[in-house]
């Protein structure tokens, strides 16, 4: 590990880029770990913030996510910022919460065109959040918007298509949720 408090760059963008890897391979634990040493180093505050916040997203939903809360509070707002607490809010139950982060966030995201393949990230756990609060047509319609952005991951692209299809059969049955799949 490297020394806390001794920024160090390179490390930390070779750092990055081994935990791009490990989560492409779906090591999600692993990839936030090398992030968060990343972040340690890192000696710009947007490039800290930015690195704890992509370990916080890997974590969120999992127990080990939410003890960084106060750090990812403690960052400067930002989309993926309000991702990373919508994905929390979302995990524990919080939807009225979670649906306004992402909102917000998805908003923001989408006017910039540097923060595309995070609108998508957005745009699927909001229609996540749709199926939870059983609001079918806007779990369809945000879903869709997502995955034919073809900046979701293969998992990411696989798991929205079928938020698509539990929106589908909220909003128009089973067959139509089973057409969705075809």
């Amino acid at each position: 590990r490297a020394v806390q408090g001794r920024p160090d760059e390179g490390l930390a963008d070779e750092l990055e880029r081994l935990s791009g890897e490990e989560a492409a391979a779906g090591r999600l634990a692993l990839a936030a770990t090398h992030l968060r040493w990343a972040s340690d180093i890192s000696p710009a505050r947007a490039d800290r913030e930015r690195r704890l916040l992509t370990a916080a997203l890997y974590l969120a939903d999992q127990g080990q996510g939410l003890a960084l809360r106060p750090e990812v509070e403690a960052a400067a707002p930002s989309p993926l910022r309000d991702c990373v607490l919508g994905t929390m809010a979302q995990s524990s139950g919080q939807l009225a919460e979670a649906e306004q982060r992402y909102s917000e966030a998805l908003a923001e995201a989408r006017a910039d065109p540097d923060s595309q393949p995070l609108a998508a990230i957005l745009a699927s756990r909001l229609a996540g959040t749709y199926t939870l609060l059983v609001q079918g047509e806007k779990a369809m319609s945000l879903g869709r918007w997502a995955v034919g952005t073809g900046r979701l991951d293969a998992a990411e692209a696989s798991q929205t298509r079928a938020l698509i299809a539990v929106g589908a059969s909220q909003a128009s049955g089973p067959r139509e949720a089973l057409a969705e799949l075809a």
